[in-house]
């Protein structure tokens, strides 16, 4: 779903953990603890709730050097309640 075959692939193989992670205004929402099964897990300590949250790499709009951006904001992402 979404994207160029291989397209998931190349973004997924970019992605390494400790990178930023922000929304699509430039807030971070969190840091990739790591990225398995097209899915990037985030650390906890950046969570609200102490919990990982994971995210679908359909998400992601792109990366930007250490940076991953992703589509929407980070209350669409997480829902009124933040990360």
């Amino acid at each position: 779903m979404g994207g160029e075959p291989g397209q998931q692939g190349s973004l997924g193989e970019q992605i390494r953990e400790h990178m930023r992670v922000v929304d699509a205004e430039g807030t971070q929402i969190g840091t990739v603890d790591s990225f398995e099964n097209d899915q990037i897990k985030l650390t906890r300590s950046g969570s609200s709730d102490g919990e990982h949250h994971y995210l679908p790499i359909d998400r992601v709009a792109g990366i930007e050097g250490e940076t991953i951006r992703l589509h929407e904001t980070g209350q669409s992402v997480f829902g009124n309640n933040g990360s």
